[in-house]
């Protein structure tokens, strides 16, 4: 009876996860899916896109990130009033603010890696961690998102130097995607090993980060962008240890990588997807509109 029992367990046991694994991978399409529909809403209201990151090439490059923009449209206002939007990331309320309990908003977090309170290590501040990024395609250094649009290629750019009061402007405009919504990636999935969770920075590993942060010239883009033209492609799966991973999209959903495209549909793209169909996807006005399945 014992062995009859132990086989059963044998048999269902791998149902069972694959099934649990299936639920994850729902909500994560759903938590991707959410996000489209508050940068559409914020489009509608701002009329421009999100910026990737606030502020401008030094002495303004401290400032804050997409996922502190979009809170009031995900139906987080309370944290967004914390923030303080016209101060740097490491200055008045916004250190605590990215630490708070209630910064770990489970919408920015993929169930398969984690879910509750996440914090990162203190590379190079302590705060929230989550587990998607803007797609970037760029001519010169990604990371740095105040560039003009000659350089920065991706549909969400960073807003550049000038603000209203403490708000920062956004760039980019639905109607600049001259690809085609449907062709083009906003947000996806970023790679963090197993292993490098929480673990800011390249140092890390991962770029596992405080998402709430960034620094136009500095490393710290890698917690909330991502290179959709990054000769590595996808992560391979949830350990690929490439050099420069912290550059990369990946997901610890088995054989596939969730991405949120421009037009809000969720799309899932195989760890295996040519560089070039990649680049494509990643870029706004390339004219060279990927068809067909991808």
């Amino acid at each position: 009876m014992i062995a009859i029992i132990a086989v059963l367990i044998g048999l269902l046991l791998p149902a069972v996860q694959s099934a649990r694994e299936a639920a994850r991978r729902s909500s994560c399409t759903n938590n991707l899916r959410q996000l489209g529909v508050a940068i559409h809403t914020f489009g509608e209201a701002r009329k421009v896109l999100p910026p990737s990151h606030s502020g401008g090439a030094p002495p303004v490059d401290r400032f804050g990130t997409w996922f502190v923009v979009i809170l009031p449209f995900i139906e987080q206002q309370p944290l967004f009033d914390v923030f303080d939007l016209g101060q740097g990331w490491d200055a008045g309320p916004n250190p605590s603010a990215a630490s708070a309990s209630g910064a770990s908003v489970s919408t920015f977090q993929c169930p398969s890696r984690r879910s509750g309170r996440q914090i990162s290590d203190g590379a190079p501040q302590v705060g929230a961690t989550g587990d998607y990024a803007v797609s970037s395609v760029a001519t010169a250094s990604y990371q740095h998102q105040h560039q003009d649009f000659s350089v920065l290629r991706g549909a969400m750019v960073g807003s550049g130097p000038t603000r209203q009061g403490s708000s920062w402007n956004g760039r980019s405009t639905f109607a600049m995607i001259t690809d085609g919504t449907s062709k083009t990636i906003l947000i996806g999935e970023k790679h963090v090993r197993q292993g490098e969770l929480n673990r800011g920075g390249s140092a890390g590993g991962s770029g596992d980060g405080n998402i709430y942060i960034s620094q136009q010239t500095g490393w710290y883009e890698c917690h909330s962008v991502r290179q959709t033209d990054h000769p590595n492609g996808l992560a391979r799966d949830a350990n690929d240890d490439r050099p420069n991973r912290w550059h990369t999209f990946g997901s610890w959903h088995p054989g596939t990588c969730p991405f949120v495209m421009a037009d809000g549909a969720v799309r899932a793209l195989a760890p295996s997807i040519d560089l070039t169909t990649l680049r494509q996807l990643g870029d706004r006005r390339d004219g060279e509109v990927t068809v067909g399945d991808f």
